[in-house]
């Protein structure tokens, strides 16, 4: 059973457009189009611009990824990533991606090995994830406190 948060039954509302970029390893093209296929189904159920990349390799993600975050404006992130099982890219990407996100970067991963039955539940769950954390992120957003030293309005009138 999955966790209820994360469930597309309970999607978070935006009130401003949202946007997305997936960027996929085409380590396996055929899992990957599955993947990409089922993330863009989670997102376009909601008001989304989404935008895809393809890499090659999957150690090719974070530069893709990093370039994407300094040159555009999205408001989150998505990293598909079929490798296989034998690849060390498979705890080298986590620990990238771990970093990343540590970084405040709004990240969805879904990191299969070829021992992943369900491609398609991964990449929906990674997608929703996202959208809850695009969620938080615009929430924690918005609260402002006041800053410093700035005077009372009746003082500095």
């Amino acid at each position: 059973m999955t966790d209820p948060f994360y469930s597309v039954a309970s999607p978070p509302d935006f009130d401003k457009p949202v946007r997305v970029l997936i960027a996929v390893s085409c380590h396996d093209r055929h899992v990957a189009g599955v993947m990409v296929q089922a993330a863009q189904a989670v997102l376009h159920a909601h008001p989304i611009d989404v935008d895809v990349i393809e890499v090659e390799r999957v150690d090719e993600l974070p530069s893709a990824l990093a370039l994407s975050a300094r040159m555009s404006q999205f408001d989150g992130f998505m990293a598909l990533c079929p490798v296989s099982l034998d690849s060390v890219a498979l705890g080298q990407v986590r620990d990238v991606l771990g970093l990343w996100s540590m970084q405040g970067n709004l990240t969805g991963a879904a990191i299969l090995s070829e021992t992943s039955n369900a491609p398609d539940v991964e990449a929906s769950n990674a997608a929703n994830a996202l959208l809850h954390l695009i969620a938080l992120g615009r929430k924690w957003g918005a609260q402002r406190k006041g800053i410093g030293f700035r005077p009372h309005s009746d003082e500095h009138n």
